[in-house]
């Protein structure tokens, strides 16, 4: 793995015993992610000062798994982590697939086994995943994710699929207790929606893209705040930045549209603003991860089948990265 301020130029490799890249979190107290324990996965967490440590609580069978994922809160004290899991085959010759979400504390307390739990039968092809602490850690954010791999990129316009809330003083939740924030599916989308912005365990904030690609920004209650129709192809990932702003995509195919694309990042600040063009260039994709306040992570592709990095500014400057065939971006790590 290899580690870089892209401002600077400063980086340095080190090699992590972890076999699931790309399944990082990065925290106030350090990074983590996902090792093998004998026949489990376990999350293991990696201290700034260097010193690591297994949650052994967290450990999950690798026999039957899919879908793994978990959260970390901001200030790393308090993880949620869900996996699917492949039963014994019932009576009618079927096997039942199971998701389940459970949260704790860091120290393995206060855990609650399983605080939300679906099937099949239930919810047919998805998998439970956290998503996001609340900043007061009273609140975990949560969707229902298709556990397919829902095709390229250009196949669906965000990130989640839709929303939910789990207030964590309340114990283990019922499916019929629970109400959507967001849902795709109510206006026939899928993986529509990009980011939110929450205050207090409320989403005051949320961005998805529409049925005619226009770019969408609500409030907590459901009023339109924003809506920016582009002429391009394609139009996707919002992403709120740390100070409210919002970053989205805007591409133009070439004959192959995987292999030939022109992207453009928009700046819209406030939510209520027209947008901004940051940075508009041949391979440049969707943004992936702010860098500070100033700086957003974005995809790009200089060659057809090579993915690599770019690091656009609001000031509108764009800096590609070397890129690497076998490597990817994973995570922003905050400064210790």
């Amino acid at each position: 793995y290899l580690i870089t301020n892209p401002l600077t130029g400063t980086s340095c490799h080190t090699a992590l015993d972890g076999e699931v890249p790309g399944r990082f979190a990065a925290a106030a107290s350090g990074v983590f992610y996902h090792v093998e324990d004998g026949d489990s996965l376990v999350l293991k967490h990696l201290a700034y000062d260097g010193m690591a440590s297994l949650l052994p609580f967290t450990a999950i069978p690798r026999d039957g798994l899919f879908y793994p994922a978990y959260a970390v809160s901001a200030d790393g004290q308090r993880v949620a982590w869900s996996h699917g899991s492949v039963a014994t085959t019932g009576a009618d010759g079927r096997n039942e697939i199971r998701s389940e979400l459970f949260v704790a504390n860091v120290d393995g307390s206060g855990m609650d086994a399983p605080l939300l739990g679906l099937d099949t039968q239930t919810f047919a092809g998805r998998a439970v995943v956290p998503v996001r602490f609340s900043a007061d850690n009273r609140t975990l954010f949560y969707t229902f994710q298709p556990v397919y791999g829902g095709g390229p990129w250009n196949s669906f316009t965000g990130r989640y699929d839709n929303l939910y809330a789990l207030p964590l003083d309340g114990g283990a939740v019922e499916l019929n207790q629970i109400e959507a924030i967001f849902d795709c599916a109510d206006y026939g989308l899928l993986l529509c929606l990009g980011d939110f912005v929450e205050d207090n365990g409320e989403v005051t904030t949320l961005a998805y893209v529409d049925a005619n690609n226009a770019l969408v920004i609500r409030n907590g209650t459901g009023e339109n705040l924003n809506i920016i129709a582009l002429n391009a192809d394609y139009v996707g990932f919002p992403t709120f930045g740390p100070g409210g702003e919002l970053v989205f995509y805007g591409a133009e195919f070439g004959p192959d549209p995987l292999r030939s694309v022109t992207g453009t990042i928009y700046r819209v600040a406030p939510p209520t603003a027209a947008h901004e063009t940051l940075a508009s260039a041949e391979g440049l994709l969707m943004p992936q991860a702010w860098l500070g306040t100033m700086h957003i992570v974005a995809g790009y592709s200089s060659e057809p089948d090579s993915r690599g990095t770019a690091i656009v500014g609001l000031d509108g400057t764009l800096e590609v990265l070397d890129s690497d065939p076998n490597g990817g971006f994973i995570a922003v790590l905050p400064l210790p």
